[in-house]
């Protein structure tokens, strides 16, 4: 074989193998952990699905070191040992490189110190919580509670990266869809829950909550500036909470979303909200839902749900956002919008089938909307959360109203989105010429 044939697949098994490693420091798998290594963000997934992990992070990520909780166990790996490059999450806020600016970076955002962010579910008063500072003692489970799950998937393009975690309490799954994209400084938790028993779940409550030490790594200082931005009800339908440093007002943490059942939260004192999920909804716990606080506290998230049929289920979404102008982009990944075939589109988006093709379309982080479908044209329905759409010979844009429901109707505005079905464009056949015969070393004609 001929010299330059044989350098030519060196060449190329040495591009692959490049590329492999180049993907694999991007998003890895490790104990039972999730790493994910966006451009501007990197995180860690525990295996009970909070941020914050009980095992270190590949090479070439930018952990800080965790010096109060070093020790940390992990159920997956059955080993209690110093964790000192455990990831939470962190930020090149500046998206000017990770060993540029002063500080190059901020984070990790809650690792250092006393750890603590995760979520929980409650089901008629019975909860259950899945934090990251449970895995601080030896031989716990990550859990609390009947809640129990995992990370089961992983997967890469060339725009983000997600991993999702499954799980269940009570006849209640569970299912969290960690999405970062590449060129963004925010990530998102698309959350899918489904009755999987034979009795209604009533009173369900969901909430995801944080200690934030933004800027403790650089100050020493665990103290943030938390912040009430937006609580329903308002005219931008926002709910979000935020945390700054002291020392520097560009390390931001905000946790919102444009979801209709949410209320965000601060605690008046400590890190872990204990209170019944339903009072902290409701208000009455002594929480604080306006203005702001100064303090070394936990802030969050609190959602709704007030029931769910044998066989029911319901999405919502919100985000995770470490630069305060990448705001806008994240409230809309967490607007009610559409999926098809697993896939989340936005509003305005356009889904490309063939034509004849059955689309089945849900609306997802809007079950507290009435929705109606225009044009009734190739729709088997024209009301609710999901339809069959016959993909016809050319494109139909479907402009769908919401009207807020029951308590939602006090807290947001009615919504107007819009997706577009289209067929694959039809290639013209290729000019066909008459063939030319012609002798060897001839010159040839065009075929």
């Amino acid at each position: 074989m001929p010299f330059s044939l044989n350098f030519t697949r060196l060449v190329l098994a040495i591009l692959v193998l490049c590329m492999l490693s180049v993907l694999e420091i991007k998003a890895q798998e490790s104990e039972g952990c999730v790493f994910l290594k966006g451009n501007y963000v990197e995180i860690g997934i525990a295996p009970n699905g909070a941020f914050g992990t009980p095992a270190n992070a590949p090479a070439g990520y930018h952990p800080k070191p965790t010096p109060l909780y070093a020790s940390l166990y992990n159920p997956v790996s059955a080993t209690f040992q110093q964790r000192f490059s455990a990831v939470g999450f962190v930020a090149d806020y500046g998206k000017d490189g990770w060993t540029v600016g002063s500080p190059p970076f901020f984070g990790d955002y809650f690792m250092p110190g006393s750890v603590q962010e995760g979520f929980s579910l409650q089901i008629n008063g019975i909860r259950g919580n899945a934090w990251s500072n449970n895995y601080q003692n030896y031989g716990s489970t990550g859990f609390t509670g009947t809640l129990s799950g995992s990370n089961t998937s992983l997967s890469v393009t060339s725009i983000d990266k997600k991993a999702v975690w499954q799980g269940s309490m009570n006849n209640l799954l569970l299912k969290q869809t960690i999405t970062l994209k590449n060129e963004k400084s925010y990530f998102t938790a698309n959350i899918f829950l489904k009755n999987t028993g034979l009795d209604t779940l009533k009173n369900i409550y969901y909430m995801r909550t944080v200690d934030p030490d933004n800027e403790v790594s650089n100050t020493n200082n665990y103290k943030t500036k938390n912040k009430i931005a937006f609580q329903l009800p308002n005219v931008y339908n926002k709910t979000l909470v935020t945390a700054s440093g002291l020392q520097y007002q560009n390390s931001y943490l905000g946790l919102g979303t444009r979801d209709c059942q949410a209320k965000s939260f601060i605690l008046p004192t400590g890190l872990f909200p204990l209170a019944d999920m339903a009072a902290i909804y409701n208000g009455s716990s002594g929480y604080i839902y306006a203005d702001s606080l100064t303090a070394d506290v936990g802030i969050g998230l609190i959602f709704k749900i007030d029931m769910l049929a044998p066989g029911d289920s319901t999405t919502f979404a919100y985000a995770y956002i470490l630069n305060e102008n990448d705001l806008d982009q994240a409230f809309i990944q967490t607007e009610p919008g559409f999926s098809y075939n697993g896939n989340n589109f936005l509003p305005g988006s356009v889904i490309t089938q063939p034509a004849g093709s059955v689309l089945p379309i849900d609306i997802v982080n809007g079950d507290y909307y009435n929705w109606t479908w225009t044009p009734p044209d190739f729709l088997d329905v024209t009301t609710g959360t999901h339809v069959n759409a016959t993909v016809s010979p050319g494109p139909v844009t479907y402009t769908v109203t919401g009207i807020t429901n029951g308590s939602i109707s006090t807290l947001c505005s009615n919504r107007t989105i819009s997706i577009t079905i289209s067929p694959f464009a039809v290639s013209p056949p290729p000019a066909v010429t008459s063939p030319v015969d012609y002798c060897l070393n001839q010159t040839t004609h065009t075929l």
